[in-house]
């Protein structure tokens, strides 16, 4: 027998049984009632039983978590799934419980059923989770640590509860002095290791000292399994451990990598030394788990340390920001201020609240506002970091204050702008002593004398340009070349170097006249002058010689002309149109001349000395007594307008000016003035106040709302209108720009309005909305710009009406008027089924009447033609009488059928030639009777608007009634023109005979309908045309009327 394929199976069963025997992971079969059927031999090297012995065990046996249940349970969602992947527990022989990971999977097998189970022990992977989660407790407990010694604490407790250990401390290294120090921070489980806290208190290592120092030294964990038995040099505090019965210690580094992305290195934050009152042999895996968990807090408590440097650095910054001398800003990219500092809030006074709820823009004087933007366009595009400068901001108070900014744009790590960092410093002060010495330079360079400063050696160090003129320099380069000696005439400079220079070295100063020289042609110049010597202001040393020196020529020349001028003087006074007078430094008059004495009235004895005043109008004399008083005893010129009243109570009105004469010394010795007549001026003043006083009670009493605004937009006039409109006092107004009224969007809405019309110059009128209390109200603005008396441009004038009830009733109207046209519609409907109602009725009287129309007729006229012989004369006058009445009545159905198109068919306007219709239906008529002489008078270009189908008839109508009542006449003329109306101006077309004519009292029927004026043996006709021609008019919305005589002709008129 062929044994091979059993063998062969065997064999790879065998092969199969020792895998299953040699696999690490436990590998059982569970039959029915959860009995173990199989195990290989890890599962009882797992377990620590037999093989035998297991097999004669069930699975609750040796996994408390799998009762026979629940083992159940399984197993029927084995036989839905296939497989199931679960975590358990196994228990030993010896009772110890450990985890495992199950995989088990169904198996039918000869119609019974099994459970194939692999399980992993999984012991180090649950330990190591446990790790974790004890990782994650402690980082996430120092994360909530108020500070990095709190966060310390925290490690050291949460080890030691992990571990089971006694006490723990931590060691700080302090870098400036290489030691390291015990932190505040510590853990015991008992009370009397305090004492051992105490003694290491005092304490410091340095590197490879003790457990702290070689653990900072080598960034390595170091055990000793009991330090009470080591010597001092390895454990410093060995007597202090045996006393507190502290055995085994760790030392375990706290490590964080410092320094840039590429190139770090270690640093130590801590060392944490761990003791327990155990000994104990290092255990290799309590230090992996502690230092894991140091490694871990290494990253956070360096995180916690920044945090807190970083603390301690913002309230430092806090401390600096507010307690600043200068005041520091952080602004946002939109201008809107984000913090400010109390020292800024005072330099521009408003409080922090206010300015949280401004922009910079605010408090920017207009005049620095474009170099501002400038500085934040060339910030924000890369090209400058930080800058300097120096602008101006408006207070809240209104006044301007002089600032040195220093701004910085702060960018975020990526580089992005964040926000602008500014330092204000008031530079007020400073500005204004630059202010005063600028004039003080400005008033030195534009003075006309000379002023110069020499060195004590007598060399030229400084000379204004007045200086250089005068003696003849072209720069002040030239003038540092030369001595004080060279300005003066050569034989001048012995006397001057041996007498003035000593008096100035004497008593400090000197003041005379004496002569100058001018360098180019050597011409003496006269002078007075005054030096004086100049002082360091520091130390009292004298450093130079200053001279003020003025050009007294052309006073020597004046002095020679005066006695001519004083002539001269005399008779200008004598002459003079206006009144001239003189006084003494005291006020005192010496002198009238004879128009001044006209003017008040007084004789030259009664004016002379004090006697003037009895001229002064009463109501003016006190003022005027009291400025001429303040400016004779302050000796400055005296100027004002008052009254002089003559003893005849003649009342002038006079401008009166005086001004100070100096003599030689420079004091006054007296007051020249003159009084003008201003009488016409001050009633040309009186005139304009009134028309002003007129013109502002205008503005007052008009509702309109009139208002004017400078170049700023600002509100610099408004009436009563404006402030009763915006609800606000006037005071609240005044001043403001329409952003700050109306808020921005509608404010800058209107501004820019206004910045339009001030830049084109042409008055607008425009509507304009404007949200006021809540509503939103339409005005119609006039706006003109305001120009000063050169024609410049200073401002706005606006006067606007308020139009919103008028807006509103406007959109009435439109919804009124919507209203009828739909309205309208609706009824257009309702005629248009009229009309198709009356068309069907009309088409059915038409058929219905004309059948039997033509039945008589013909009937008649086969009687006339068959009975001809029977019938008498009478017979046949009758049945002909019956024919024309049948063609009568047909003709009057074919009328009225026509008549009821005109009225229903729908209109076509299009511009029409009347006068080529007209032409053209006269040549028809004039081809009817080409024998008949009729003057046609047609007037040419007459065009309307109108449909031409519809005013063909009209015109046919009215053509043919002047062509059939004029027939009798042998010759006639027949109009068309057009006239205006006198009532309205409105075109009227016209068509005139002189035919029969009509009664006027009669003129009311000729547009009805079959109302004739005259017999059908006259003229024929249905009596339908006019009606007709009426109706087509009033559909073009026009009228229709006439006017005739009897045997004089009619006219017809019509409008469209």
């Amino acid at each position: 027998e062929d044994i091979s394929d059993r063998k062969h199976t065997e064999e790879t069963l065998k092969q199969t049984q020792f895998c299953v025997d040699s696999a690490t992971d436990a590998i059982s079969w569970v039959g029915p009632g959860a009995k173990l059927i199989y195990v290989n031999d890890a599962m009882c090297r797992a377990l620590g039983y037999s093989r035998s012995q297991l097999l004669s065990m069930s699975v609750p046996d040796i996994d408390p978590d799998a009762p026979l249940a629940v083992c159940e349970e399984l197993l029927q969602a084995l036989q839905e799934h296939g497989s199931l992947q679960f975590e358990s527990r196994h228990r030993r022989q010896d009772g110890s419980l450990f985890p495992v990971e199950i995989v088990a999977n169904y198996v039918n097998f000869q119609s019974l059923e099994y459970a194939c189970c692999f399980a992993r022990d999984i012991s180090d992977r649950k330990r190591q989770e446990e790790e974790i989660r004890l990782l994650q407790t402690i980082t996430q407990a120092i994360s909530d640590a108020p500070d990095f010694d709190g966060a310390i604490e925290i490690a050291l407790r949460k080890v030691c509860e992990m571990t089971g250990w006694n006490f723990a401390e931590a060691w700080i290294p302090q870098p400036h002095a290489q030691i390291l120090e015990l932190s505040p921070a510590w853990y015991s489980s008992t009370p009397h290791l305090h004492q051992f806290r105490q003694a290491s208190e005092e304490l410091t290592f340095p590197l490879n000292t003790g457990i702290p120092g070689r653990v900072w030294a080598s960034q390595q964990p170091e055990w000793i399994q009991d330090v009470s038995l080591q010597p001092e040099t390895v454990f410093l505090r060995s007597p202090m451990a045996q006393e507190a019965g502290i055995k085994a210690a760790l030392g375990v580094p706290i490590v964080a990598n410092v320094g840039e992305a590429t190139v770090q290195e270690s640093q130590v934050l801590a060392v944490f030394v761990f003791f327990t009152f155990k000994s104990y042999p290092e255990d290799k895996r309590l230090v992996e788990i502690v230092s894991s968990v140091a490694n871990q807090l290494g990253l956070v408590l360096q995180r916690k340390r920044a945090e807190e440097t970083l603390r301690e650095r913002e309230q430092r910054f806090r401390a600096i920001f507010n307690q600043a001398a200068v005041g520091i800003v952080q602004i946002g990219l939109d201008e809107k201020f984000r913090l400010v500092n109390q020292s800024y809030c005072d330099l521009v006074g408003y409080t922090y609240e206010e300015l949280l709820e401004r922009n910079l823009d605010d408090l920017t004087h207009p005049d620095d506002r474009d170099t501002e933007l400038e500085y934040v366009r060339r910030m924000l595009m890369g090209e400058i970091a930080t800058v300097w400068w120096e602008k101006r901001y408006i207070r809240k108070d209104g006044s301007v204050v002089w600032v040195n900014v220093t701004s910085t744009l702060v960018r975020n790590f990526s580089g992005e702008a964040e926000y602008f960092l500014g330092v204000i410093e008031d530079i007020s002060d400073r500005k204004r002593t630059e202010e005063e010495q600028q004039k003080l330079i400005s008033l030195i360079e534009n003075c006309s004398d000379f002023i110069g400063v020499a060195s004590m050696e007598g060399k030229t160090i400084f000379l204004n340009q007045a200086g250089q003129k005068l003696v003849g320099l072209n720069s002040i380069d030239e003038a540092k070349e030369m001595m004080i000696s060279d300005y003066l005439m050569e034989e001048d400079r012995g006397e001057y170097q041996e007498q003035i220079i000593q008096v100035i070295m004497q008593n400090g100063s000197w003041e005379g006249e004496h002569r100058f020289r001018h360098v180019k042609t050597n011409q003496p110049i006269n002078v007075h002058q005054k030096a004086f010597l100049l002082k360091n202001s520091h130390t009292g040393e004298i450093s130079a010689i200053a001279t003020v020196t003025r050009d007294i020529t052309d006073r020597k020349l004046a002095e020679e002309a005066l006695q001519e001028s004083e002539r001269r003087y005399a008779t200008l006074a004598r002459l003079s149109p206006v009144g001239i007078f003189r006084t003494d430094a005291q006020g005192q008059y010496l002198y009238v001349n004879k128009h001044w004495r006209e003017i008040t009235g007084l004789t030259k004895e009664e004016a002379l000395g004090g006697g003037w005043v009895q001229a002064l109008h009463p109501d003016d004399r006190d003022r005027v007594l009291r400025k001429w008083y303040q400016s004779t005893c302050q000796q400055i010129p005296f100027q004002s307008e008052y009254r002089f009243r003559t003893a005849q109570g003649q009342e002038t009105w006079v401008m009166s000016q005086a001004v100070t004469e100096k003599g030689n010394d420079g004091e006054v010795i007296s007051y020249i003035g003159m009084v003008a007549d201003i009488r016409y001026r001050k009633q040309a003043e009186e005139e304009l106040q009134k028309s002003y006083n007129l013109l502002q009670s205008v503005i007052e009493s008009t509702a309109d709302a009139i208002l004017v605004k400078n170049l700023q937009g600002r509100y610099v006039m408004l009436n009563s209108a404006v402030a009763s409109i915006q609800g606000k006092p006037k005071s609240e107004i005044l001043g403001r720009d329409d952003r700050e009224l109306f808020g921005t969007q509608i404010g800058l809405s209107l501004m820019e309005t206004d910045g339009r019309i001030m830049a084109t110059g042409k008055t607008e009128i425009v509507e304009e909305d404007v949200l006021i209390g809540g509503t939103l109200k339409t005005f119609l603005s006039t706006k003109s710009v305001w120009r000063d008396s050169q024609g410049n441009v200073i401002g706005l004038i606006v006067i606007s009406r308020d139009i919103s009830d008028r807006k509103r009733a406007e959109q009435e109207i439109r919804e009124l008027n919507e209203s009828l046209e739909r309205r309208v519609l609706e009824r257009t409907a309702e005629l248009e089924a009229a009309n198709k109602e009356l068309e069907a009725f009309s088409y059915s009287v038409s058929h219905d009447l004309r059948a039997p129309l033509r039945g008589i007729d013909g009937f008649s006229q086969a009687l006339l033609d068959r009975y001809a012989d029977k019938l008498d004369d009478k017979g046949k006058h009758y049945l002909q009488r019956v024919r024309a009445g049948t063609q009568r009545m047909g003709e009057l159905i074919d009328d009225l059928l026509q008549l009821s198109r005109v009225t229903r068919s729908e209109m076509h306007r299009t511009k029409v030639d009347l006068s080529a219709l007209v032409q053209e239906i006269a040549t028809e008529l004039q081809q009817t009777q080409p024998s008949r002489q009729v003057e046609w008078a047609i007037a040419s270009g007459l065009v309307a608007d109108g449909d031409a189908r519809l005013l063909r008839i009209v015109l046919e109508n009215l053509l043919n009634n002047a062509w059939k009542f004029t027939s009798s006449r042998t010759h006639s003329r027949i109009e068309f023109n057009v006239i205006k109306e006198d009532n309205n101006g409105m075109l009227a077309y016209f068509v005139r005979d002189d035919g029969a004519g009509f009664n006027m009292a009669y003129a009311n029927k000729l547009f009805g309908a079959f109302q004739r004026l005259h017999s059908t043996n006259e003229f024929p006709g249905t009596g339908i045309g006019l009606a007709t021609v009426q109706r087509i008019i009033h559909r073009h919305g026009g009228r229709v009327w006439a006017e005739g005589a009897v045997d004089m002709g009619a006219t017809f008129y019509f409008s469209l």
